[in-house]
């Protein structure tokens, strides 16, 4: 099964329902919005990658910054488009497009061009895993995402699980709470891969590898202890 086929199947959907979080998974997403709504306040643009219903509209919002919304399942777009409208009418400082997560940065230069000067602050953000859910191993893709965000001067922030006993078991409970059956487990020298029958493949990555790969491309990063089972890398050129 596809990345995207999963993430439009019912334990794909379950992924980001709240009813599916237990109190370490919610937990890890309080702590990382308050990460992220600090973020806010020190950039114009925020692009936020598997976005969903827009996770993070209102933050920028609410401090005047633009936003766009990128994901690749187009009934999450749909959703999204209408909660803004509702939300916040047409203001203009709100868009969503429908894009492969993996390559969607291609799209979004020639967008972000047509719509800003671009010596303003732009911040890519990869929440809750999502990072790992789109590039489950660290291939020439993602390195052309980084590279990417490095010759273009943007921040980015990546929300991941830690990789400890107690995170990988509570990433266990909660994707069988999502429906996902038939779940392994592999563990690697850049981190934890969750896989299941119904096309689950996420990774958890070790911090210090992953910084390490930033690191070789000239990139700075930091990385930011959010809760029990997550944390936050911030990196800038």
């Amino acid at each position: 099964m596809s990345l995207k086929s999963f993430y439009a199947s019912d334990a794909g959907h379950n992924i980001l329902e709240e009813t599916s979080f237990s109190a370490q998974i919610s937990a890890f997403i309080e702590a990382e919005h308050r990460f992220v709504e600090n973020l806010a306040e020190k950039v114009d643009y925020i692009v936020e990658l598997g976005c969903s219903d827009g996770r993070y509209a209102d933050s920028a919002v609410k401090r005047s910054k633009k936003y766009l919304g990128i994901d690749f399942i187009e009934k999450k777009i749909e959703l999204a488009k209408a909660k803004a409208l509702q939300l916040y009418g047409n203001k203009g400082n709100v868009e969503f497009l429908c894009l492969d997560g993996r390559q969607a940065y291609k799209v979004v230069d020639d967008y972000l061009n047509s719509c800003f000067l671009p010596h303003r602050k732009v911040l890519f953000l990869y929440s809750f895993n999502v990072f790992g859910n789109i590039y489950p191993e660290i291939d020439g893709l993602s390195m052309q995402l980084i590279s990417y965000l490095r010759d273009r001067q943007f921040s980015f922030y990546i929300g991941l699980f830690k990789t400890n006993d107690f995170a990988n078991k509570t990433r266990e409970e909660y994707y069988k709470k999502c429906g996902c059956q038939a779940l392994s487990r592999k563990t690697t020298d850049f981190g934890v891969t969750f896989y299941s029958a119904c096309g689950l493949r996420t990774t958890a990555f070790e911090p210090i590898w992953l910084t390490s790969k930033f690191k070789d491309l000239g990139l700075k990063s930091t990385v930011h202890n959010l809760s029990k089972v997550g944390i936050g890398i911030l990196g800038s050129c």
